[in-house]
């Protein structure tokens, strides 16, 4: 097991062993990280083939899961890879998912930087969620989480590093956009601006 994803984790660097401070057992952080593996799978599909209906739903509804401690129903959570699996299928069979174990290899900054949008993607799919119930949403922050995930599964960004960020943009246009080499903009005040899902 492997979870830093909240201010209770173990030594403030991340829960490992048989189960985490919260009590979430290492088996249903596996089954968590499955899951985020095969949406960041599907997210890369639907951005190569596009988003049927639907799709964003999937997103929503299992990055929410994976909030640390919403959800330590492993039986729920197998259910939930299952249908985000099955869409993959649909849409290019043989698909696999992405391996979780490659992100919390990865470069330390590289890991922290995709985390950071990971642990993001989370806690705006709560709020994404509960406002789905009442009968809200937004397409734009539904394509985020696609293209969040697909990055976070990018593997070309496997070389990248923080060095690559344009430091300009940082200095002198605080409030602009600025690059991180992850396939992403990150801008205030739209997060995202992408018309290819």
């Amino acid at each position: 097991m492997f979870c830093f994803q909240c201010e209770q984790t173990a030594k403030g660097t991340g829960c490992t062993g048989a189960c985490g401070v919260c009590g979430k057992q290492c088996d249903t952080a596996d089954f968590q990280d499955e899951l985020t593996g095969a949406m960041a799978a599907l997210a890369r599909v639907c951005r190569e083939k596009g988003a049927p209906e639907g799709v964003f739903d999937l997103f929503k509804e299992g990055l929410f899961v994976t909030v640390t401690n919403v959800n330590f129903d492993n039986d729920s959570i197998r259910r939930e890879a299952a249908k985000v699996r099955e869409q993959t299928e649909k849409l290019a069979p043989g698909t696999k998912d992405y391996d979780m174990k490659r992100l919390w290899s990865a470069d330390e900054d590289i890991r922290s930087l995709k985390s950071l949008i990971l642990f993001g993607l989370r806690g705006m799919a709560a709020y994404a969620y509960h406002a789905k119930m009442l009968g809200y949403s937004d397409e734009k922050v539904d394509r985020f989480f696609a293209e969040g995930l697909a990055a976070v599964a990018d593997e070309s960004t496997a070389a990248a590093s923080v060095d690559e960020v344009d430091q300009s943009d940082i200095s002198s246009k605080p409030a602009s956009a600025v690059r991180i080499k992850l396939g992403l903009q990150l801008r205030a005040p739209h997060f995202f601006e992408r018309t290819s899902f």
